[in-house]
């Protein structure tokens, strides 16, 4: 499933696939190889949950599940309301420079770019981890925390490996090129009538 928006789009709680499971992720970006949670809780004794820090989703290589989240002419943002230890298992497409040059703009302050970020990512505390399992393109990085005073989010980023492969979520750009830019196209519905 690919979500898709001309401007904004604000997550606040987890999105996370159904058949993703955890493993610990240090500081440092290195993942453990024991599975201690799932999206519905903790494995065996491990005492860990997803919602924990210090973790980092991973997914089965021959798994189909996939989602996009697309925002064609701004950002896509953590909300400054959203969960702590938020978990965000997509693709993430944000932002281009036909946008930005065309008076749409990009956000200020505290907000700029067009990209993925965080909401007040300089003012919020107590949010701990931003685990990302997926893949971010943007064209202007935003922030997502300030580690020397403890605001936002500390990055927890695992790259889904599937996406090197030939799959990717329903509509989602693909280029060769470094520029890309998506097309969001009207969906038809159809409707079945009995006679």
């Amino acid at each position: 499933m690919t979500i898709s928006a001309q401007k904004d789009v604000y997550i606040k709680n987890d999105i996370q696939y159904e058949d993703a499971e955890y493993v610990t992720m240090d500081s440092a970006g290195t993942m453990g190889t024991t599975v201690v949670a799932t999206p519905t809780g903790t494995v065996g004794s491990s005492g860990y949950t997803p919602d924990d820090a210090g973790l980092a989703g991973i997914i089965d290589a021959h798994s189909e599940t996939v989602l996009g989240i697309i925002s064609v002419k701004n950002s896509v943002r953590i909300h400054a309301a959203a969960v702590a230890n938020i978990n965000l298992h997509a693709a993430v497409y944000a932002g281009n420079s036909a946008a930005l040059s065309s008076g749409y703009g990009c956000g200020s302050g505290s907000n700029a770019g067009c990209g993925f970020g965080v909401v007040n990512y300089d003012t919020v505390t107590g949010r701990g981890d931003l685990k990302v399992l997926g893949s971010i393109s943007e064209y202007r990085s935003q922030a997502v925390g300030v580690l020397s005073t403890g605001t936002g989010y500390q990055r927890r980023y695992a790259y889904d490996s599937r996406f090197r492969q030939d799959l990717t979520p329903p509509g989602f750009p693909i280029s060769n090129q470094l520029q890309a830019y998506p097309q969001i196209l009207p969906i038809r519905s159809w409707k079945l009538v009995r006679n």
